[in-house]
């Protein structure tokens, strides 16, 4: 069982300022959000790992909804 709970949002993938536009902050959030299922779903999580997945979840949910249009939330 492996007890390192770091993760793909955990490493920054970009250099340089945040994306200046909602577009692609929701696109770079899709793709962090797809390594990241793809790291778990090959390893065993313990308590510790599953306690950071629901924070990292709970942090992609209100960042998505900051920057989704109101017909999208």
């Amino acid at each position: 069982m492996s007890t390192d709970t770091s993760s793909a949002l955990d490493q920054p993938t970009m250099s340089g300022a945040t994306p200046k536009h909602p577009r692609d902050k929701v696109m770079r959030l899709a793709t962090m959000t797809k390594q990241l299922l793809d790291e778990v779903r090959t390893q065993p999580l313990d308590t510790a790992g599953l306690d950071r997945l629901r924070t990292i979840d709970t942090q992609i949910i209100g960042e998505l909804l900051t920057d989704l249009s109101p017909d999208l939330r």
